[in-house]
């Protein structure tokens, strides 16, 4: 049988495979060679496929907001979420070995992961926990920042932009300095001990660059509800070209900007300290 938008997969310890055929609204359940088993319906948008060691199917039933569960055959056998809660936009799911489900629900700054276990239910904010270990790691304001990056150009310099962004995998302050020639030049500083890390005198065209840039991350940052806090933005940002800034690795860098793999470590020991 044919799909139309799936989305997602699950395989059991039998080797069959569940595909989420989304805009069919149906599961279909195949062997591991392709050979078509059944499928069943029942669904509004189904996204999210899981397998527990039993071999129970989870459904993540997006646009009804609940998340189903159904024999190995397809067999219902029981749902959570109703009419919008505690689900706002379910689409993830993942199921422990000890039969811990993980579902993850909500876009942007409402992302969350709710954790269920027997007789327990719990939710974790993602965002928060990565926005709380990317800021864990400033010590140093912008302003203090600032005033480092004018006196590595000498007297009477002065910064007229910065902005806390990221560089090469690591956080850093973006700071924009004019020097007496009226020459601009772009430095960097480790938010974590205020070191400088690159300065470079930037040409018409890095200017130009940069404000496009700079603009960008403006309506980014005012459509997402950004976290300025005074640490934030002067004017900023200004990027650095990639292969101008390959000296900024994890041996001068303090203030490591979360990576993928930082977040998941963080966010899994706090789903470990709801278990019990």
């Amino acid at each position: 049988m044919g799909f139309n938008s799936p989305h997602g997969e699950a395989v059991d310890s039998n080797g069959n495979v569940f595909v989420s055929d989304t805009d069919n609204d149906r599961i279909q359940m195949f062997t591991n060679d392709g050979t078509f088993i059944k499928a069943w319906g029942g669904f509004n948008s189904p996204h999210g496929v899981a397998v527990d060691s039993n071999g129970n199917v989870f459904v993540v039933d997006s646009e009804n907001f609940s998340i189903q569960k159904f024999t190995n055959d397809g067999a219902f056998l029981t749902a959570w979420g109703n009419n919008g809660q505690p689900f706002s936009w379910p689409t993830g799911i993942a199921v422990e070995s000890s039969g811990k489900v993980f579902v993850s629900d909500g876009e942007g700054d409402d992302f969350k992961v709710f954790v269920w276990r027997p007789n327990v239910t719990s939710s974790i904010n993602m965002m928060k926990i990565a926005n709380q270990a990317i800021w864990s790691k400033v010590n140093v304001s912008l302003n203090e920042a600032a005033t480092t990056a004018a006196q590595v150009l000498g007297n009477n310099s002065h910064a007229v932009a910065g902005d806390l962004g990221e560089e090469n995998g690591y956080l850093v302050y973006n700071i924009l300095v004019i020097d007496p020639s009226l020459n601009f030049s772009k430095v960097l500083v480790d938010p974590g001990n205020g070191k400088v890390l690159f300065n470079k005198q930037l040409s018409r065209e890095d200017m130009m660059k940069d404000e496009m840039e700079r603009h960008q991350k403006v309506m980014a940052s005012m459509m997402m509800g950004g976290r300025q806090q005074g640490i934030g933005m002067m004017m900023g940002p200004m990027t650095a070209q990639a292969e101008q800034t390959d000296n900024i690795t994890s041996s001068n860098v303090t203030s490591v900007l979360p990576t993928t793999t930082t977040i998941t470590n963080t966010t899994s020991q706090a789903l470990g300290s709801t278990s019990g």
